[in-house]
């Protein structure tokens, strides 16, 4: 085991009660959360409006997003859940769900460093990402539930042909419903893809042995690399024509300078994702930090898929397809890489192991983890300050036009000439929010 593997288990071993502590507590403030008053912005209040244009006998009309969400909101609905309290709990328990999920998924995937898995649950645990959105009633926990639990099943596929081939035929229904909440289920196909060769041959180094190996593995390979292809294409074509003209729209994208701009951006992205720097914060860094440290981040990255190349499974497989997307997708908000954040840092560990273990590096690591869980802790508890804010919670939840809507909202006062979108939010807030107060015309 490498030095970076043998620090991780010590680490997990002499500090096992203090963790469970601090996990308790990270717990604490997640369930605190559902006590928060209803946090929106524009993409989960059209979200919610779908759900209730289907309550109202519409269907899910009002937004080209996928419908997957607004269909678990009407289920909640159904048992009187889609409160905010409800909506928020439902959040915490996939994200716990899935966090068990990944943890399952580490220990199969690097059965080798038994510290491994607690360190993954441990910085998506942390992350300013997790505990943002599982504070919005919107799609991203429930598709990292989906996505988790799909790459748990491609990583069972060991004993006999038929139970690996089950394992396969369950993963289908689950990368539908995944791809109805968000359409980057997609990128599922290649965990699928994988699976589909594993089951095959019932090699877990399937991969392996097409890329050294003999013609029907090749066959078999490109076989199923095809059918991810076609599927993709069609998804992408039927089922979200929307995003396809994101990129056909921009006319201009792969001029130098849009390249050079698309490039520092997403670096920047990686480095708020990797280093756990909110979008409040990120203002502040100085942009070349912010563009070498993603750019040293996705080196890492890289260096962790070289390494494990000649052990590539499903969940290399959709780790590295959702980066690939991601890294060209022409829209940067970090929220995107949210479900796919732990195994991202996986394979960023795998990169870091291969490093040379000198006081150099130490010293580096040590400064991120300690940033990371800095970052990670006053995240925690700036939404606890959000949670207990009472009549004060527009104001810091809020900026501009929205915080006039929200306090009108808790004022009972009649906001006047909102846009569309903003009349939607108030809306909605009074329609689910409890501390809401319709006004008197």
């Amino acid at each position: 085991m490498d030095s970076l593997g043998t620090a991780l288990s010590r680490l997990t071993k002499e500090y096992r009660r203090p963790s469970v502590g601090i996990g308790a507590a990270a717990a604490l403030v997640y369930a605190l959360q559902a006590f928060s008053p209803l946090r929106l912005n524009n993409d989960n209040t059209r979200l919610l409006e779908m759900a209730n244009n289907f309550l109202l006998g519409r269907g899910f009309e009002g937004s080209y997003m996928p419908s997957g969400y607004p269909a678990f909101v009407v289920i909640l609905d159904h048992i009187d859940m889609a409160t905010p309290f409800g909506l928020v709990f439902a959040n915490v328990l996939l994200f716990a769900v899935g966090l068990y999920l990944v943890y399952e998924i580490v220990r199969r995937v690097e059965p080798d460093v038994p510290g491994l898995p607690v360190a993954i649950v441990a910085v998506s645990l942390f992350s300013y990402l997790s505990v943002k959105y599982s504070a919005k009633p919107q799609s991203e926990i429930l598709f990292f539930a989906l996505s988790a639990l799909v790459l748990r099943l491609s990583v069972s596929l060991d004993g006999p042909g038929y139970r690996r081939f089950a394992m396969v035929a369950a993963m289908v229904p689950l990368i539908a419903l995944a791809i109805w909440v968000r359409s980057i289920g997609v990128m599922l196909l290649a965990a699928a893809a994988v699976a589909i060769l594993v089951a095959w041959t019932g090699r877990l180094d399937a991969l392996s042995s097409v890329a050294y190996g003999g013609g029907r593995s090749r066959f078999i390979a490109a076989a199923a690399l095809v059918c991810a292809v076609v599927a993709a294409f069609a998804v992408a074509k039927l089922g979200a024509p929307v995003y396809v003209g994101q990129f056909e729209a921009r006319d201009h994208f792969f001029e130098p300078s849009a390249l050079a701009g698309h490039a520092a951006a997403k670096a920047t992205i990686v480095f708020q994702v990797l280093f756990n720097v909110p979008g409040r914060l990120i203002d502040s860094v100085p942009s070349f930090l912010a563009v070498c440290g993603g750019g040293l981040g996705l080196v890492l990255v890289a260096l962790g898929f070289y390494v494990s190349r000649r052990r590539f499974n499903a969940v290399d497989a959709y780790a590295l397809a959702s980066v690939c997307l991601l890294l060209v997708w022409p829209y940067y908000q970090p929220r995107y890489w949210f479900p796919v954040l732990p195994f991202l840092f996986l394979i960023l560990i795998r990169g870091a192991r291969v490093l040379p273990w000198v006081p150099l590096v130490k010293g580096v690591l040590l400064v991120w983890v300690g940033g990371f869980f800095s970052l990670g802790v006053t995240s925690f508890v700036f939404t606890t300050w959000l949670t207990m804010s009472g009549n004060a919670f527009p104001e810091r939840y809020t900026s501009g036009e929205l915080r006039t809507v929200y306090r009108a909202a808790f004022d009972g006062t009649c906001p006047q000439s909102l846009t569309p979108l903003s009349q939607l939010t108030y809306d909605t807030l009074l329609r689910l929010e409890t501390n809401a107060v319709p006004c008197i015309r």
